[in-house]
């Protein structure tokens, strides 16, 4: 494995613990924090991109979204967060036992990304 893949994975593992520990009561994690804990945008760039989002007045666009059109996420790295997020809204149990092997399916699934970003 890659040392930008293994430190990519010990943030996301050390986020989602940060995540279960916080509440674990079905609530998703927001695709923002996921993104920075992954390493795939920085604090300045999310708060760009929130800057952005919320000039949009009633019609405001998801995170995400705002992220991929301003070129700071891929379609790609996009649906992982999202499967991620998906993941993290189960409980803080359910999560924790399943935490090695998304970790691990999502490692996979960025080091099968490489060359198309």
């Amino acid at each position: 494995m890659s040392e930008d893949l293994e430190i990519q994975r010990n943030n996301l593992r050390n986020l989602v613990k940060q995540m279960i520990t916080a509440g674990g009561n079905g609530s998703a994690p927001r695709i923002g924090d996921l993104a920075m804990g992954m390493g795939m945008v920085t604090q300045s760039d999310l708060t760009r991109a929130l800057s952005r989002q919320s000039r949009n007045g009633s019609r405001r666009p998801l995170i995400g979204q705002v992220l991929l059109q301003g070129g700071l996420l891929t379609q790609d790295q996009l649906d992982i967060l999202l499967s991620e997020q998906s993941r993290l809204a189960m409980s803080g149990s359910e999560a924790a036992e399943q935490d090695d092997d998304g970790l691990r399916g999502i490692a996979a699934r960025i080091e099968g990304m490489k060359g198309r970003i």
